[in-house]
């Protein structure tokens, strides 16, 4: 299936947006291109829940990450606490799947019988674990049953867990708000599919490569874990066997995305039976404005179960899944807390970097940011390619500075000797102006094109790196390298650690305070 992204995202999120940070990114600027004041707190050093403020100078709404104020404190109290969530639903009539929660005062012996009245296959949760951490499904004996009570519950020490009965069915995240369904995304287990040529491991490095292009999955990778060559000897594989062409291989038993687990967009998909059943949950709880349902579906005989409700999902997998329809969540939650403001997807598209900002938080240099307001008026990008430039460092000086007076956005780039590369972005009257100062030098010629592409707000002047600088930082970029510096700087500490103790043990003992003594009376 063909992928297909939100071309006003597209090419629009700096680096350090990408991964987490995308939910809470692309909300911000969507508001942002609507004319919205963009504010910016340091309350929280983690990047994908920094606080920001979204202002049309009447009202003002605060989020974090995904979720906005409309989601009240008693909203998040209930969708935090599992076994809450699950009273609310069954008191609303929402289909859920029959289960017990069990409190920390309950023996083992008890959860034990209760699965086998039950019956299996089951489920086993912990009631406040988040991101599928400590759930176990579909149990099929009590063998099986009794190993995760005690990895649950002792081993990962999650002593209230909820059992429920499982169903069976495919994963899917249901996004709600303002009672719509605005996108759907089945998740699918870490797998790689057969060509019939290459190994799974080979297939896996592809799997990847593909998964690091992709803006919200960039820092979700398939990881070799012991799960994995587990998985593999059960379906009769290792990582250099060769499966067959069109054969799906999974890697992983989870299918949560940290885990490497791939969104497929299925919207299109649910029946409305689904999708009411996911809004009637929404609805059930107070005061949740919008969430993320979590549902599991069978759609052959549309058997179904709500399993959770979270209350600040991630939405980066509606807007870039690795197949499928994009979604544009963030334009359905600003509709909702801003219904009189109206999306600006136009050309120019603009964009403003958020990576000082991070680093100006994370240093605790910056306490809030406000971004500048989005350009207005009637908006034009034009590129330039400037050749005979005698005094090319005089030149882009008075270039970049008569930019930045103009309020222009863009960059100025040195191409070689002679040759500057400008784009101006910005009012007509001031672009046209910036060009005519520019062409009515006689020495110079100007080929000018129209730009297409996003552009950052601000005007910069691009650094060119030398060739050998440039292969110097790539020969260090890849995770496998950081992590060899990562443990050759552990084992110099260590090393350090050992002589300092060792110099620290002779310059404290008898002998060397003698001998000191020694060397000072023959000095």
């Amino acid at each position: 299936m063909e992928k297909r992204w939100l071309s006003h995202l597209e090419g629009c999120l700096p680096t350090e947006a990408r991964g987490y940070p995308v939910s809470m990114y692309s909300i911000a600027l969507e508001g942002w291109r609507r004319g919205l004041s963009v504010k910016f707190e340091n309350n929280n050093r983690v990047r994908s829940v920094i606080r920001y403020s979204l202002s049309d100078g009447v009202k003002t709404h605060y989020f974090m990450g995904s979720r906005g104020d409309l989601v009240t404190k008693e909203a998040m109290r209930i969708t935090g606490d599992k076994s809450l969530t699950k009273k609310y639903l069954a008191e609303a009539g929402v289909m859920i799947a029959q289960g017990q929660v069990f409190d920390e005062n309950v023996d083992d012996d008890t959860i034990i019988d209760y699965a086998v009245e039950l019956g299996f296959p089951v489920v086993i949760k912990p009631i406040s674990a988040a991101g599928g951490r400590g759930v176990i499904a579909n149990i099929k004996d009590k063998d099986g049953f009794l190993e995760a009570v005690k990895y649950v519950r002792n081993d990962l020490n999650y002593k209230e867990v909820i059992v429920e009965k499982h169903v069976d069915g495919l994963d899917y995240r249901v996004y709600v708000v303002g009672n719509k369904v605005i996108g759907a995304i089945n998740r699918i287990p870490a797998n790689v599919m057969g060509d019939g040529k290459k190994t799974i491991n080979q297939l896996l490095q592809e799997k990847n490569k593909e998964k690091k292009k992709n803006p919200a999955l960039t820092d979700s990778p398939i990881k070799k874990d012991d799960e994995m060559m587990s998985l593999l000897k059960e379906q009769g594989y290792t990582l250099d066997s060769v499966p067959p062409k069109g054969k799906r291989v999974y890697l992983k038993s989870k299918s949560n995305i940290s885990a490497g687990g791939e969104p497929i967009d299925a919207t299109d998909q649910l029946t409305e039976e689904v999708k009411k059943n996911a809004i009637k949950a929404v609805n059930a709880i107070p005061g949740l404005a919008q969430s993320g349902v979590d549902i599991l579906w069978d759609s052959a005989t549309n058997d179904m179960a709500v399993i959770e409700l979270n209350n600040i999902p991630s939405i980066r997998t509606h807007l870039f899944p690795l197949e499928g329809q994009a979604r544009d969540v963030p334009k359905a939650i600003v509709d909702h807390y801003f219904p009189n403001s109206e999306a600006n997807h136009r050309s120019p598209l603009y964009y403003f970097d958020i990576g000082d900002i991070f680093r100006g938080f994370t240093n605790n240099e910056l306490k809030e940011v406000a971004i500048p307001n989005h350009p207005k008026g009637e908006l034009i990008s034009k590129h330039l390619v400037v050749s005979n430039v005698k005094n090319r460092a005089l030149f882009m000086k008075k270039n970049f500075k008569l930019a930045k007076s103009l309020l222009l956005n863009g960059f100025i780039n040195s191409l070689n000797k002679n040759k500057v590369e400008i784009l101006v972005s910005g009012q007509i009257d001031k672009v046209n102006n910036y060009i005519d100062t520019i062409t009515a030098s006689k020495t110079v010629k100007v080929k000018e094109s129209n730009w297409d592409k996003p552009v950052k707000l601000g005007f910069e002047r691009l650094k060119k790196e030398s060739s050998k600088t440039s292969s110097k930082k790539k020969s260090i970029s890849s995770s496998s390298d950081i992590e060899i510096l990562r443990k050759e700087f552990k084992r110099l500490e260590k090393e350090r650690d050992f002589y300092k103790k060792k110099y620290h043990s002779v310059s404290n003992s008898k002998v060397w305070r003698l001998a000191n003594v020694l060397r000072k009376i023959k000095s």
